[in-house]
């Protein structure tokens, strides 16, 4: 059995991967001036949004999860709230091109630790 750290930084691991791929994807899917060159706009996206994921998301995301938890215990109020909230800040710093992914991170890492809490009852 993994220690529940390695478990969290799996998750997030794979969260961030899922997230560099989601995001450019639909960005580009919605993109008005798209030249039906969806591949290629891809690609050219998804560099970016992998490296700010992996280099900027995912210790963001750490701390934000780790300060939610502290917050709510002093503060008693919800923990994911708070860590949303966290999310969202961390991800306004580079403006909205950060923003949707921040967003989509914290959904995405949601639903994978509930489906982990569901999959270790079941286990």
């Amino acid at each position: 059995m993994k220690h529940p750290k390695v478990k969290t930084l799996l998750r997030k691991l794979m969260v961030g991967f899922v997230t560099a791929i989601i995001v450019p994807m639909v960005l580009v899917g919605l993109s008005i001036d798209s030249s039906g060159e969806f591949i290629a706009e891809f690609m050219y996206m998804f560099p970016y949004f992998f490296y700010g994921v992996f280099l900027y998301g995912i210790w963001a995301s750490l701390l934000s999860d780790s300060l939610a938890r502290s917050m709510a215990y002093t503060m008693k109020k919800p923990e994911p709230i708070i860590s949303l909230i966290l999310h969202v800040l961390a991800g306004a710093i580079f403006g909205m091109v950060s923003f949707i992914p921040a967003i989509t991170f914290f959904v995405l890492d949601r639903l994978f630790q509930k489906r982990s809490k569901v999959h270790n009852q079941v286990a």
